[in-house]
């Protein structure tokens, strides 16, 4: 299970504890102001690709948190929850569903798929990581596994060392793209954003054209996740990875899931201490 992309997040508690001074008596404020900086980083390809774009130019998801009916889901939000932070994503995906870049009626492939991609990273940075102990195999809080057609490590090699090292989706729009100054993997969000728009904006991008190479022999399954030390982890997983991980549930033990997936326990055993590297699985202490 080799962990493709490591990003440092902001803690979550740190940057609460700052928002509640600056908004002491507003909690909606206090939970856009916290959202607004999630999505800054998390949805930072889409912002920059309708930043340049022909058709709804200068949208961005963040643009969702200014509407009247989002809200009240702002102010019953707990920052730092999975579930709020899920309320809050799937809100702004909605929203950009309907804006494709390219004009078209109906969004594109490679649009949903970016869009869903940056709605996995915005639960991992909005999302405080689960420490407890557990008796059983547990799914970490925001723990998310997705599927995609796109060859990502194919892209980001063939796209060579000058391009921008970036999480998969994210690496294939800009291979599109001409060779740019290459991005730490474990920058700060400020510093990724920034340099991501300055990329896209120094080079020519036609998203009517774009199209990512998609061969259809291969799935490309990837695991987000966030770990204690408040890195996000995208790992890929084999498809025996990817159905052990779907089974664990907080209530089936190693022999069980070994059972259920078919797998031989000595495999689930050491499948389950790389998930719990990456912050993707919480279990037992020996």
């Amino acid at each position: 299970m080799p962990i493709i992309e490591t990003i440092r997040a902001l803690p979550i508690t740190g940057l609460v504890h700052e928002l509640t001074e600056e908004h002491p008596e507003n909690i909606t404020e206090r939970a856009r102001a916290f959202y607004t900086k999630m999505m800054e980083s998390s949805f930072a390809v889409s912002a920059a690709i309708l930043s340049r774009a022909e058709h709804h130019r200068g949208r961005a998801a963040w643009d969702t948190l200014e509407a009247m009916t989002v809200a009240p889901f702002l102010e019953e939000a707990e920052l730092g929850r999975f579930e709020s932070a899920r309320s809050i994503g799937e809100q702004a995906v909605a929203r950009l569903w309907t804006l494709d870049p390219s004009g078209a009626l109906s969004p594109q492939e490679w649009w949903r798929n970016v869009l869903d991609y940056e709605f996995a990273m915005f639960l991992q940075f909005s999302t405080d990581p689960l420490t407890r102990a557990v008796l059983r195999p547990m799914r970490g809080a925001s723990a998310t596994l997705r599927t995609y057609m796109w060859d990502i490590r194919a892209t980001i090699k063939k796209a060579g060392p000058k391009t921008v090292a970036l999480p998969a989706s994210q690496a294939n729009l800009l291979s599109a793209l001409s060779p740019v100054a290459a991005i730490d993997r474990k920058q700060s969000h400020a510093e990724g954003l920034a340099k991501l728009k300055a990329a896209i904006r120094e080079d020519e991008f036609d998203a009517t054209k774009f199209a990512p190479t998609i061969p259809g022999d291969k799935s490309h399954r990837l695991l987000f996740s966030r770990d204690a030390a408040n890195q996000v982890n995208i790992s890929e997983l084999t498809a025996p990875e990817a159905a052990l991980f779907r089974e664990i549930n907080g209530k089936r033990t190693v022999a069980e899931l070994a059972s259920e997936t078919r797998q031989e326990e000595r495999a689930v055993r050491a499948a389950l201490q790389e998930f719990a590297a990456s912050g993707a699985v919480l279990v037992p202490e020996r």
